[in-house]
């Protein structure tokens, strides 16, 4: 009976070793590797649950983001990477700031719906 646990323990363990194994790998190879081109909603088509003054109001916001006048910043962080931004000054002075990350695979030009949002956030205030 004790034979038959301790093989049992040690299928288990073998089982959760390759399950562990293939996870830290997919997780490895979908944000760390780089150079892995990957298929993505590439914005072309025109999603038809999107209600039509959403639409608008998503066109408005590009639009406006395309005419900010953005200052570039360049930072050195504490481990010596290169970070870079790009600033809109808000007209009215809140004291406040929004910081927009796009995340590893995005762009920051893509974040332009939100920084209008936000922009219209701190000016209404």
């Amino acid at each position: 009976m004790k034979r038959k646990i301790i093989i049992v323990a040690i299928v288990f363990i073998i089982v959760l070793l390759f399950v562990l194994i293939f996870a830290v790998n997919y997780f490895y190879g979908e944000s760390v590797k780089r150079g892995v081109e990957v298929e993505l909603y590439s914005g072309d088509e025109i999603v038809e649950d999107v209600a039509i003054e959403d639409q608008i109001i998503l066109e408005e916001a590009q639009k406006w983001f395309a005419n900010q006048d953005l200052k570039n910043i360049e930072l050195t962080s504490n481990d010596d990477l290169l970070l870079k931004a790009r600033l809109i000054e808000n007209k009215k002075s809140t004291g406040k700031a929004v910081i927009l990350a796009h995340g590893y695979r995005e762009q920051s030009e893509n974040m332009g719906d939100f920084a209008k949002f936000y922009y219209d956030q701190g000016s209404s205030e």
